[in-house]
C-alpha cells in the first residue's frame, strides 16, 4: 500500500515515507521551521519519534535548515544524503555560484540572498550516523536513491513505487518555468538528468519539493522548451 504523506507547509512538501513501522522523512525546512513540523505531524497524528530516517536531497537552506536541531532532539535517527556532497553540508551554506531561471525568479533570488544568514545558511552537520545514498540503505522497503545533478551540484532523487521524489530537479507552481526550479546550477547537467527522468520506466509521477506532483509525460516537452532558453547568473561574472 502506498503510505505517503506530506507534512509540509505552503512553502515546501516534506514526504514522509514508510520504513516498515517508522517513518523516513524527506528533507526539513528552514533552521527556524522545526517546530512548526512538529505541530505539523502532532495535527497529523504521527509521533516525531518514530521518524528514524532522514534523507537530504540536496544541501540548500530550505531543505537541510533543521537536520542539526532535528539529530540533536532525536538521537537514534539515521542520516541519509550523497557523500558526494558531505563538504557542502559540513560547510552550511548554500552555493551562490549559480543561475536563475527568469527574470522575475533573478528579482526574487537577489532580495533572498540580501539576507544571506537567514535564507541561505543553515547550522552545518557533521554526524557520526550518516549512511551513503548510493549505498542504497533502504532498498528494502522499496526506497531507491539516484543521484543526479542540475539544480545543484548533487541532486538526489527517491524512487518509490511509481513516484520520483526530486528535491529541486523539477519545481511546479508559479515560480516554475516548463518545470525548471529557480535556480539552476548547470542546465547541460539538468537536462541530462530530465532525459534519464523519462527513461525510467516505472516512474510514473514525480514529486517536487515545491509545488504539486505532476505526470512524468509532461517532462519531454519541458526539455525541448529549455533546450534553447538561456538563464541568468545571479552573480555577475568579476
Amino acid at each position: 500500500m502506498d503510505k505517503l504523506l506530506n507534512v509540509g507547509n505552503w512553502f515546501i512538501n516534506r514526504y514522509l515515507l514508510p520504513v516498515g513501522e517508522e517513518y523516513c522523512l524527506i528533507d526539513t525546512g528552514y533552521k527556524w521551521s522545526y517546530d512548526e513540523f512538529c505541530k505539523k505531524c502532532a495535527k497529523n497524528n504521527l509521533d516525531v519519534k518514530k521518524i528514524k530516517y532522514i534523507v537530504v536531497t540536496h544541501m540548500h537552506a530550505d531543505h537541510a535548515g533543521f537536520v542539526k536541531e532535528f539529530l540533536a532532539k532525536n538521537s537514534d535517527v539515521t542520516l541519509i544524503y550523497d557523500f558526494d556532497d558531505e563538504r557542502r553540508l559540513h560547510a552550511g551554506k548554500n552555493n551562490l555560484n549559480t543561475y536563475i531561471s527568469g527574470f522575475l525568479q533573478l528579482v526574487s533570488s537577489k532580495i533572498s540572498v540580501a539576507f544571506v544568514d537567514k535564507t541561505q545558511c543553515f547550522p552545518a552537520v557533521v554526524y557520526e550516523k550518516s549512511v551513503d545514498a548510493k549505498t542504497q540503505p533502504l532498498l528494502d522497503y522499496g526506497i531507491e536513491f539516484v543521484s543526479l545533478k542540475g539544480h545543484t551540484e548533487c541532486d538526489l532523487c527517491i524512487k518509490y513505487n511509481n513516484k520520483l521524489l526530486c528535491g529541486d530537479l523539477f519545481m511546479s507552481g508559479i515560480t516554475a518555468i516548463s518545470h525548471a526550479p529557480m535556480w539552476i546550477y548547470n542546465k547541460y547537467d539538468m537536462l541530462e538528468s530530465w532525459r534519464k527522468v523519462v527513461n525510467m520506466a516505472e516512474i510514473v509521477y514525480i514529486y517536487p519539493s515545491h509545488g504539486k506532483p505532476f505526470m512524468k509525460k509532461d517532462v519531454s516537452s519541458c526539455i525541448e522548451a529549455w533546450r534553447t532558453k538561456g538563464v541568468f547568473r545571479l552573480y555577475a561574472k568579476k
